[in-house]
């Protein structure tokens, strides 16, 4: 029973290892710092995310407006501010027709100059002498005297009877153009700078309501490369007739410098172009067999490949442009159409022009006086094997008369050849130095051939 006594219990021994575990207490301030920085950062955060929405929106948003077509139309028009300036400065801007009426211009400068309507807006006279306005005005008025005559231009397609070897299609090898210039019971008349090939076996015509027909060449002269084609009228629509019109040839015409001229056709290189100004000078030349034309020399710019006429302001044509064979020419020049008349008149009636081959030039009147003649023509060329070198005409010779009529100039000898039949014996009368220097007389017989 002692032993008993002295056991003691199993957890009264090991009571110094006991220990209690407890929950630590909440720190409450810990907790609110963490709390306010999980709430600064999601502030934070959320900025940016907002920031990077915004500034994406606008793209995101013209891309889905290009996409489905939303995109409104852009307008250069200036809205008026509040104070009204910006519409002021559009009505200043704006040129109205009224403003552009040549009358409307004369009377504001003339009742202004004579001290009547001293009142008148400023903005008028400013208007009325502003160059701008003045060149759009004249130019204006330049298409208008043109509107006519480009409804008779043509373009002349030359075709051969030979097909394409890559598509069996008609061979088209070569375009010119021309313009209407004379109307008959049956058959309309263009006159052209643009030779045919010997390839040619038939000639289109394009007019300005682009139907085509078929053209038929008259003749082509070999001198100035012009050439005169008829087209039937009965081949021709009821719009074309009407849409087509006729320039004629002026009467007389005697170029004089700053006459103002129209060049249309393809003045530029382009074709229906419309270009102005005005003749610089009258002295060149352009020498063939047995003629001599007048150049008329303009300021218009021209090229290599400067084709059309040139009108005058009634509309009338008064020059066709001389086909250009040197780049180092860079202005438009014409044919006189006074001195092309007879030999257009000729291609009409299919008639072969009277031929001599002789080449001359019109001896200046003071030349002609010291050398104790009136007037004369002096030869520089003969052609081998002419009528001329087979009447023994030389070069140096002065032509002073044919049939006892005197000539001038080779404009004179060229209408007096012209007007001759065909085989006729002509008399010459000729200047002709001697040996020892004298001047002679000799009169020569020569026969006038055709070309």
């Amino acid at each position: 029973m002692g032993k008993d006594m002295n056991i003691k219990p199993e957890n009264e021994d090991y009571q110094f290892m006991r220990e209690t575990i407890k929950k630590r207490p909440n720190d409450r301030r810990r907790l609110f710092r963490k709390g306010l920085m999980l709430f600064i950062g999601g502030v934070f955060f959320g900025l940016c995310a907002a920031g990077a929405f915004a500034w994406a929106l606008p793209e995101f948003a013209e891309r889905f407006a290009e996409e489905k077509g939303l995109v409104s139309a852009v307008k250069l028009t200036t809205t008026a501010s509040s104070d009204g300036q910006a519409e002021t400065e559009e009505k200043e801007n704006t040129v109205s027709n009224t403003d552009l009426n040549t009358d409307s211009y004369t009377d504001s400068y003339t009742d202004i100059q004579g001290g009547i309507g001293l009142t008148q807006d400023s903005s008028s006279l400013e208007k009325a002498t502003d160059p701008l306005i003045k060149y759009q005005q004249i130019y204006r008025r330049v298409l208008d005297v043109a509107k006519k005559p480009r409804k008779a231009l043509v373009r002349v397609t030359g075709i051969s009877g030979h097909s394409d070897l890559l598509d069996a299609s008609i061979l088209r090898y070569e375009e010119g153009e021309g313009i209407i210039f004379l109307e008959s019971s049956s058959c309309i008349y263009i006159l052209t700078n643009w030779e045919p090939s010997e390839k040619t076996s038939s000639l289109q015509v394009t007019f300005a309501d682009s139907s085509t027909a078929r053209a038929h060449l008259c003749q082509t002269d070999d001198a100035t490369g012009l050439s005169v084609m008829w087209v039937r009228t009965s081949e021709l629509s009821d719009s074309t007739k009407k849409a087509i019109s006729v320039v004629s040839l002026a009467q007389s015409f005697a170029p004089e410098q700053a006459e103002p001229v129209i060049a249309i056709g393809s003045p530029s290189g382009e074709f229906d172009g419309v270009l102005y100004g005005i003749v610089t000078s009258t002295s060149g030349r352009f020498s063939a067999a047995d003629t001599e034309y007048q150049l008329m020399i303009t300021d218009i710019q021209g090229c290599i490949s400067s084709k059309g006429v040139l009108i005058n302001t009634k509309g009338e044509i008064v020059g066709v442009i001389k086909k250009n064979i040197r780049e180092d020419v860079n202005v438009i020049q014409a044919f006189s159409i006074a001195q092309l008349r007879p030999r257009i008149e000729q291609m009409i009636n299919k008639q072969a022009p009277r031929y001599l081959g002789i080449y001359g030039v019109s001896i200046p009147a003071a030349k002609a006086a010291s050398l104790g003649i009136s007037k004369g023509i002096y030869i520089e060329k003969v052609d081998k094997d002419s009528p001329a070198m087979a009447a023994g005409i030389q070069r140096g010779d002065i032509i002073t008369a044919l049939d006892d009529s005197p000539v001038s100039d080779m404009q004179e000898y060229s209408t007096y050849l012209q007007s001759c039949e065909n085989g006729l014996e002509i008399s010459m009368q000729i200047s002709r130095y001697s040996g020892d220097g004298e001047l002679g007389k000799v009169e020569l017989t020569v026969k006038v051939n055709e070309k």
